[in-house]
């Protein structure tokens, strides 16, 4: 028998290393498809939340924000297009390619929740915007996007308009940054443990029982144990209460302890940065353990 399990994915639809982190997830997930059985709910994050509606090009944003040149810019496209090309997801970013504000799709995002069609209208603005080069601020690109996805466009552009739920993604967008969301992709498993970075499935056969185990663990921490687990061995509860200063291998200081039938302390510790999936295939951040500093956008 299966386990729930409850993941909510914060990200932004203009993030190119999200798209990448939701297909590694995808794939570990279909791999761990007789040990859990995932709920993924797509939450609000806003890259750039003052970006005019006209939007900005890439590598002057990316030159002010990071100091990159027009060089380091376009190795850093390429790199991420070759990793989203190895799980199938096309980018077809250039120097021209822009930057846009992203608020409305998240309203609309969140409508398409409640309308049980979230995930097609994510994956649908991702393609629109990567691949196709659309302004996913753009009403008209947001309600074909939205029909695409299965939804009612009247519906959709009704919503567009009316500035629905705007206060809801922004309280939304609180509740994270909040407890303690500041880059993105990062995606919470059971409101317990956090995966950040834009990860990749990496193949090792030989721990493939333990991983499942850290699977199984995963859906069935109870919930007064709510542990983020952070890539540099720190781990905070999410929601505030007690914190864990270091929730390295037998780290004895913690205030609370995993419950006896999940693994010991050190197997959520021992590699920082690496979060092991159900087929043995390990998350991992590369620019976290390269030593990089790179762009939530794609570019540093």
């Amino acid at each position: 028998m299966t386990k729930p399990m409850k993941i909510d994915f914060v990200s932004d639809v203009s993030c190119p290393w999200c798209i990448i982190g939701l297909r590694g997830l995808e794939q570990a997930l279909a791999n761990a498809s007789d040990v859990v059985t995932a709920d993924i709910s797509f939450q609000p994050f806003e890259l750039n939340p003052a970006m005019p509606p006209e939007g900005q090009n890439i590598v002057e944003h990316v030159a002010e924000k990071y100091g990159s040149t027009p060089e380091q810019s376009a190795a850093n496209r390429e790199a991420i297009r070759a990793r989203a090309a190895a799980l199938g997801f096309t980018m077809a970013g250039t120097d021209q390619s822009r930057i846009y504000n992203t608020f409305d799709a998240h309203r609309l995002l969140h409508w398409a929740e409640l309308e049980g069609r979230q995930a097609a209208l994510k994956k649908g603005l991702f393609e629109a915007y990567f691949t196709h080069g659309r302004n996913p601020g753009d009403p008209d690109v947001l309600v074909d996007v939205a029909g695409q996805a299965g939804l009612d466009p009247v519906a959709a552009r009704e919503v567009l308009v009316s500035g629905r739920y705007a206060q809801e993604v922004r309280d939304a967008e609180r509740l994270w940054q909040g407890r303690g969301i500041s880059a993105v992709p990062a995606v919470v498993i059971n409101e317990r443990y956090l995966i950040s970075g834009g990860s990749r499935p990496k193949r090792s056969n030989g721990r493939y029982a333990r991983s499942r185990q850290r699977l199984k663990a995963a859906a069935a921490y109870p919930a007064g144990v709510t542990v983020i687990r952070h890539p540099r061995r720190k781990a905070a509860r999410i929601g505030g209460g007690e914190v864990f200063a270091d929730y390295s291998a037998n780290a004895k200081s913690a205030k609370s302890a995993p419950p006896e039938d999940t693994p010991s302390t050190d197997t959520f510790s021992e590699r920082p940065g690496v979060v092991v999936g159900g087929d043995g295939s390990e998350f991992t951040s590369e620019s976290e353990s390269q030593g990089e500093v790179v762009g939530t956008d794609g570019n540093g």
